[in-house]
């Protein structure tokens, strides 16, 4: 059985040992971290994998809200306060529950099964080969292959899919974007892009092109890029023989075999 990864976060103690109380009776959770404020969730976030957060709303510093806009959407957040008047802000966010205090551990159990359903539908989800992201207030299941590429835009990320005119925008960074896409399948190449590298039409330069888009190969990407280029069979890019290629301004070509439409490019 696997177990949910749980964060709780509170700033008042009492709350905060009564909370892990709970998580400790419920064999199906795991307590990864007690914190006290939003910079303490975040530095946790930054090294461990976790499933699920009970959050208190009012905290010192960046309140409950505020940080949930700012975590991955596909983790799971259960606010608890002792104000009623936050409920339409927690459901705005798409918070799984909303328990009010002071709440038993009935009502708790109840948000650990809602908890475990959306759990099973990110799963279920993943298995068949997409993923689920945060846009405005709703989750957008968006599958691997229609994925294009992913833009860094401040404190969001474009999503351009394939057959959609316009980008999808969501609150989060590229880094969490990458941790749920397949290795095998997505590269960043550059600070502010991901890339689907079966979506490569050509690549000229130092610029990869995806339908109309050009997207710059930043110097710190370029070895994993040729590395990936290097264990690519030339068939995979039969579609690119048209292109112009010129990997000496990548500055790895030295020495290198590339092939183009099946001829092999010798310096």
């Amino acid at each position: 059985m696997n177990k949910i990864r749980v964060i709780i976060a509170d700033d008042e103690l009492p709350a905060l040992n009564l909370l892990a109380s709970y998580v400790n009776q419920m064999p199906i959770l795991q307590l990864v971290a007690k914190c006290n404020n939003a910079t303490e969730v975040l530095e946790e976030l930054s090294h461990e994998n976790v499933d699920l957060i009970f959050l208190d709303i009012q905290m010192p510093g960046m309140n409950g809200i505020e940080l949930s806009k700012r975590i991955s959407p596909t983790l799971g957040v259960v606010f608890t306060t002792a104000f009623s008047n936050y409920a339409i802000d927690g459901f705005k966010v798409e918070a799984i529950d909303y328990l009010l205090k002071p709440f038993d551990f009935e009502e708790f159990s109840k948000a650990v099964k809602k908890a475990q359903n959306r759990n099973s539908l990110v799963s279920n989800s993943t298995e068949a080969d997409s993923f689920f992201v945060k846009v405005d207030y709703r989750f957008e299941n968006i599958k691997y292959d229609n994925l294009l590429f992913a833009e860094s835009d401040k404190d969001y990320v474009k999503l351009f899919i394939d057959n959609k005119v316009s980008p999808l925008s969501s609150l989060l960074n590229l880094k969490d974007l990458q941790e749920q896409l397949p290795p095998e399948k997505f590269m960043r190449i550059h600070r502010s892009f991901i890339i689907n590298l079966n979506k490569i039409d050509s690549i000229e330069r130092n610029q990869v092109i995806i339908g109309k888009h050009r997207i710059t190969i930043a110097d710190s990407y370029r070895v994993e890029f040729q590395k990936y280029l290097q264990n690519t069979p030339y068939n995979n890019y039969v579609n690119i023989s048209e292109a112009i290629i010129s990997f000496t301004d990548l500055q790895f070509a030295i020495s290198q075999q590339f092939i183009i439409d099946g001829k092999v490019l010798e310096r």
